[in-house]
């Protein structure tokens, strides 16, 4: 039955040309976002590869000095704005000034950060699971996060993954529909019922194998536009998720944001192909999924619903400062089992031919 249901949707010639537009489409979009970027000023590179790495003492106190003098020297704005000044990175005080700012304030963050974790530890609404979670935290090395944090929460492939499982969800029912394989398999509920079983494990395998794919491409893609050396950093290296409860690294959190999208997916999914069994017309289907998808999506950007895939699959937004995520994830895939559940004990009791 699995090996079927592939064969079946590789030989349709428009699951190859949805599949090659999808990725084109997620492609673009990183590259063309990261083209639009201001290209950095000559003498990045040095000042980058000089202070990233490991914290030491020594660096420190470079960069400590060397930002104060450039704030007295474009502060007073008694230099030549010319270029090519000498002892400079960038060939300008204004450039290097520029750079320096940036670390020292990336260093600080860093250096400070120990004391910030045992600070919240310390406050009296602290629960348990907040004093174990940054417990003994400490950031002793420095990585520019740009990359990592771009890579982290590019979610458009997100929205191109849900079509093409809707697109694979309905494909999956309704050409069964079409051979009139079902008025065979009706005779016998459990043989319907097993049938349909192996069809959403058909689904979860293919959701698992694109999410894959569009996954492998957005890292390559990345690893081809941005510095991605602080992916093996943790997730609180940014500034932006000091307040997170995971403990993790970037790169791990991704994982698992992508084991998100697969679950995601695999629920709307099958209610997907629980559309396509009910309804006669395949586009009503996909209409149906389609704006299924559309109601999470603005339901998520309104309020917090723990059953809401699309938290799953955007959820650098919950672990950032909040502690949903988890609950999300852990509610959504019990959601999914029960209605893969709920749809194999339907099509045992309910004649899908009646309605091909």
């Amino acid at each position: 039955m699995c090996k079927s249901v592939f064969l079946n949707l590789l030989r349709n010639y428009f699951f190859w040309v949805l599949l090659v537009l999808l990725l084109g489409i997620d492609v673009y979009s990183i590259t063309d976002k990261a083209g639009r970027r201001n290209d950095e000023m000559a003498g990045h590179e040095t000042v980058y590869a000089e202070f990233k790495g490991a914290l030491s003492k020594d660096k420190i106190r470079k960069v400590v000095s060397r930002y104060q003098e450039l704030s007295e020297i474009v502060g007073n704005d008694d230099y030549s704005h010319e270029g090519g000044q000498p002892g400079t990175y960038t060939g300008y005080f204004a450039g290097d000034y520029g750079e320096f700012q940036e670390i020292f304030e990336e260093y600080k963050y860093r250096y400070e950060y120990a004391s910030y974790a045992k600070g919240i530890m310390g406050e009296a609404a602290a629960t348990d699971r907040i004093r174990q979670s940054f417990a003994g935290r400490k950031l002793d090395s420095y990585y520019d996060m740009e990359g990592p944090q771009e890579l982290l929460e590019h979610d458009l492939y997100t929205l191109l993954c849900v079509a093409f499982t809707i697109f694979c969800a309905c494909k999956i029912v309704v050409y069964d529909k079409k051979q009139n394989i079902y008025i065979l398999l009706e005779t016998c509920s459990l043989g319907m019922r097993k049938a349909m079983a192996r069809k959403i494990f058909s689904l979860m395998l293919l959701v698992f194998l694109l999410v894959a794919v569009f996954s492998i491409t957005n890292m390559a893609v990345f690893s081809r536009f941005y510095d991605l050396e602080g992916i093996h950093e943790p997730l609180y290296a940014m500034r932006e998720y000091k307040n997170t409860l995971f403990r993790g690294s970037v790169f791990q959190f991704w994982l698992i944001q992508a084991l998100g999208v697969w679950i995601g997916c695999v629920l709307i999914g099958v209610v997907c192909m629980f559309f396509a069994a009910m309804l006669r017309e395949e586009l009503y289907a996909v209409l149906l999924g389609v704006l299924l998808y559309v109601g999470f999506t603005t339901l998520f950007f309104r309020m917090i619903c723990w059953a809401n895939p699309v938290g799953l699959m955007a959820g650098f937004h919950l672990i950032r400062d909040m502690d949903l995520y988890w609950y999300v994830f852990a509610t959504v895939s019990g959601i999914t089992v029960l209605c893969s559940g709920g749809l194999v004990w339907i099509s045992g009791s309910y004649q899908i031919s009646d309605h091909s």
